[in-house]
């Protein structure tokens, strides 16, 4: 057996709190190509929260799976990144790397998954959406 050494000091076990349900600004971090365990093919998108905002580089996922009756979450989180609604009325090959970076405004909840409150994202909206997020300031622009 192998002996493992890490300094684990100051290494939080309580993972992500949940945010408060609400609004954010974002950008897409990662997408991904997967597969569910039931077979289906879906996309995960990795958000983001904007630097300086209450919440800054925090991450949400959200998930489409590309079956016929669940397109249409996939279309709006398309249309929701700025993708042309054109662009879209045919068959289109996502290229990730042209995606990455593109901002939203997530609609961020609340849930319940294995007695602990954890965040969902609701709805991915377009990056010029309200939103509650407060800007914040750091002592250097005061």
């Amino acid at each position: 057996m192998a002996t493992i050494k890490v300094n684990l000091t100051g290494v939080k076990t309580d993972g992500f709190e949940a945010v408060p349900d609400g609004r954010y600004p974002c950008y897409l971090y990662e997408l991904n190509e997967k597969t569910s365990q039931n077979g289906n093919v879906y996309y995960e998108f990795i958000f983001k929260v904007k630097e300086g905002v209450d919440g800054a580089g925090r991450q949400f996922w959200h998930n489409c799976t590309i079956t016929p009756n669940s397109l249409w979450n996939l279309k709006r989180t398309l249309i929701a990144l700025g993708v042309p609604v054109e662009e879209l009325e045919k068959k289109i090959n996502i290229d990730s790397d042209e995606l990455v970076g593109h901002e939203a405004v997530l609609e961020v909840i609340t849930e319940v998954y294995n007695n602990r409150p954890v965040n969902r994202v609701k709805r991915v909206l377009p990056s010029d959406a309200p939103t509650d997020a407060a800007e914040t300031v750091t002592v250097d622009e005061l």
